[in-house]
């Protein structure tokens, strides 16, 4: 009760501070959830056309700023459009990144980069890490009624090798030891 209506208090507190960004409550039943008109942030993504061929060939330094504050605030293409430059570009650091927040914008692919990472990594806490981003993917899948069936088999061949994973890590995740 206390953390919905400091919500609320700091909702009204901000829409008075900045009637530029005042909230706006969405009338879709998403209680509790505040929208800002007029954001300061990105809000409606603009993503280049993109074209076959390499990404480094097609972006320009202003449409990978814009691709990256665009990433940073949520956008899952942006994100995993970065994430695929960088790779191109062998820019591990970067790919990395890129690829972390791909996922974390709902990104499946990149859920599932990250989850087999996490696999071939191994060690309790990373198995169990891979195994939350299988069931985020899933769950993901579910809710936009995609297949789900290359991320069910991951998911099934963490459980056969779990305890590979423990141990080490696994980069067979589609084997039946």
């Amino acid at each position: 009760m206390k953390s919905a209506l400091f919500l609320c208090l700091s909702v009204l507190l901000a829409s008075a501070c900045s009637p530029k960004h005042a909230a706006e409550v969405p009338r879709n039943g998403a209680a509790g959830l505040a929208v800002v008109a007029n954001p300061p942030w990105p809000a409606t993504p603009v993503i280049p056309e993109i074209k076959s061929g390499p990404l480094r060939n097609q972006l320009d330094a202003t449409q990978i700023s814009v691709l990256s504050r665009q990433g940073l605030a949520g956008d899952a293409t942006s994100a995993q459009l970065l994430m695929r430059l960088y790779a191109e570009k062998h820019e591990t650091a970067l790919y990395e990144k890129w690829l972390q927040i791909a996922a974390e914008n709902d990104d499946r692919m990149a859920m599932g980069i990250v989850a087999l990472g996490l696999q071939k990594a191994g060690g309790e806490e990373n198995c169990l890490r891979a195994k939350a981003w299988y069931e985020r993917d899933l769950r993901l899948a579910g809710s936009r009624g995609e297949l789900v069936d290359a991320t069910t088999v991951a998911l099934q061949g963490l459980a056969a090798a779990w305890e590979d994973c423990i141990q080490g890590g696994t980069w067979d995740t589609y084997s039946d030891k």
